[in-house]
Order: C-alpha cells, then sequence, then structure tokens
C-alpha cells in the first residue's frame, strides 16, 4: 500500500473510533437531585415556621436545580451527537479519500498542487494583497 492511502486509512480509523465515543456518550446523563424527609427522633418539629420556610426553598431549590440538570443533559447530548456526525463524515470521507486514484508519491502531489494554483487566480490576489499592505505602510 502506498503512503497516501495508507495515511488517509489511519485518519479513517482515528475519526471513526471519536464518532464511536461520542455516540457512547450520548447515553450518559447525570441524574436528578432528590432529598428525603426524615422523621423520628433527629427529625425537627414539622409545623415550625422555620421549618416550613426550609422545606419550601428545598422543594424550590430542588426544582431548579433538577431543570438545570435537565438542560445540561439535553445540551450534553446534542454537543455529542453533533460531534457523532461531524466525525462519522470525516471518517467516511478520509475512507473514501483512501481508495480514490490520485498523485500518490509526494512530487506528483506538489506538482499537482503547484499547476492548479498557478492556473487559479490565488497568485494575483496575493499579489494584490501585499501591493494594498505595502500602501498602508506607506502611508
Amino acid at each position: 500500500m502506498k503512503l497516501i492511502p495508507l495515511i488517509w486509512l489511519i485518519f479513517s480509523i482515528f475519526f471513526g473510533y471519536l464518532s464511536w465515543y461520542h455516540l457512547k456518550q450520548t447515553n450518559i446523563s447525570f441524574p436528578m437531585f432528590h432529598w428525603k424527609k426524615y422523621e423520628g427522633s433527629l427529625a425537627v418539629s414539622p409545623t415550625g415556621p422555620n421549618t416550613i420556610e426550609t422545606k419550601n426553598n428545598l422543594e424550590r431549590f430542588t426544582k431548579q436545580w433538577n431543570l438545570y440538570i435537565s438542560n445540561q443533559n439535553k445540551n450534553n447530548h446534542d454537543m455529542n451527537m453533533v460531534a457523532f456526525i461531524g466525525y462519522a463524515l470525516s471518517s467516511l470521507i478520509a475512507l473514501i479519500s483512501a481508495f480514490l486514484p490520485g498523485p500518490f508519491k509526494i512530487k506528483d502531489s506538489v506538482t499537482f498542487l503547484y499547476q492548479n494554483l498557478r492556473l487559479s487566480n490565488l497568485r494575483r490576489v496575493v499579489a494584490d494583497l501585499r501591493k494594498k499592505i505595502k500602501f498602508q505602510i506607506k502611508q
């Protein structure tokens, strides 16, 4: 096997592993928070004003915290799903590139790139940028 297809095959395997990892991460989430009510000798009087206020604060905190956790779980799932799709596509493209015919020798690749650069307008764009930079420096 030649060098360039081997490099593309290595990239394909690497991106495939990363896509599998992120797919696995989409199923991981944090559990919701539940607080336990204690009863017995250690419990505080359930009818006292401080106890009712504390209970209301804990219930409000629990609702807000669980809302935060559910938002984080959703964001984590979405982020990992986007990463999975991106890495899966990259892996597929790298795998296809490994088997496409093309200039496989480094010398052929450089010649191919040089000929396309020469034919394109990129040289003219670079020359125009150089002129603009020199003009701005003189002012």
